[in-house]
């Protein structure tokens, strides 16, 4: 646990999986907030950092108690740190210090606060899409299309339902339904903020990075693994699914009775200068216990 500082990297929340809790950190209070506002955790999720014990990260949010204590502190901690970075100053420095500081204040005021709102034409924007690619060694699924801009018949694209279609299409093929895991859930989802951070598609990031490698960290063992990715401008859920299933390689995965679990993500962004999605699929089956045979 922290020192009481907000600023520093001591946040923390955790996920039950099974009989165990994992627990995912150290983040900034700022990055907290932010997987929130993403969705990737919620409200329920338990948190602690700082002085705080762990609690439901509803009581932390803005207009809670723990809130305002925290932005307090740490409107303290900066002034104090400020402070005493400025009397260790020497008296040259001090007065560098207070022009710029005034200057900056300045134009704050004059071009933010009382600046003039310019009328502006919002400029034409074109939406990119990138077709589907199938997993590195095997051929690109056909019906691929090019870009295009908003379907009227668009359907809205979520992780939910691309695994509910996935358990739909084992069951259709005589295979077991997967579990659901936010473990794998986190790591397919990591994959994909990744590659629309570093501008690839790809299995294996520009680190050297696979989906095997974030499961390792997160403490995922596992006996078997899988990973299937898409990028494209799909119209519904059921495209994703079809586009896996008429690749082999991503078919033998979504197919294959040798995992048990999955996680699955699915998000909007830019890749290489266009706008489109990014699903990824994520298969597992735990390695079990040492002394147990499975």
């Amino acid at each position: 646990m922290g020192t009481g500082n907000p600023g520093t990297d001591d946040w923390y929340y955790r996920k039950q999986g099974g009989d165990r809790y994992f627990e995912f950190g150290p983040f900034t209070w700022e990055k907290l907030f932010i997987l929130y506002m993403k969705g990737e955790i919620d409200a329920d999720t338990e948190v602690r950092g700082c002085q705080f014990p762990w609690a439901p990260l509803r009581a932390f949010l803005p207009g809670s108690k723990f809130n305002l204590k925290i932005q307090a502190s740490r409107i303290l901690y900066l002034a104090r740190r400020g402070l005493q970075w400025f009397r260790s100053l020497p008296r040259e420095q001090k007065l560098i210090t207070v022009g710029i500081c005034l200057i900056v204040v300045y134009f704050v005021v004059h071009n933010v606060i009382y600046s003039k709102p310019k009328m502006s034409q919002a400029p034409q924007t074109r939406q990119l899409f990138r077709t589907s690619e199938a997993a590195p060694g095997t051929p690109r699924p056909s019906g691929a299309r090019s870009s295009r801009g908003t379907h009227p018949l668009q359907e809205a694209l979520t992780s939910a339902e691309v695994l509910r279609l996935t358990n739909v299409t084992r069951a259709e093929n005589g295979v077991h339904e997967l579990k659901e895991s936010f473990l794998l859930n986190a790591i397919a989802s990591e994959r994909a903020k990744d590659m629309f951070e570093k501008q690839y598609f790809d299995h294996v990031s520009p680190t050297g990075e696979k989906a095997s490698d974030i499961a390792q960290k997160v403490g995922y063992r596992y006996k078997r693994f899988g990973e299937n990715i898409a990028s494209g401008s799909f119209l519904n859920n059921r495209e994703i699914i079809n586009d896996w299933m008429q690749s082999p390689g991503h078919r033998k995965n979504l197919l294959s009775n040798q995992f048990e679990e999955i996680g699955v993500a699915v998000m909007k962004g830019r890749l290489e200068g266009g706008e489109g999605w990014i699903a990824v699929q994520v298969f597992g089956r735990q390695s079990p216990p040492v002394g147990e045979a499975r």
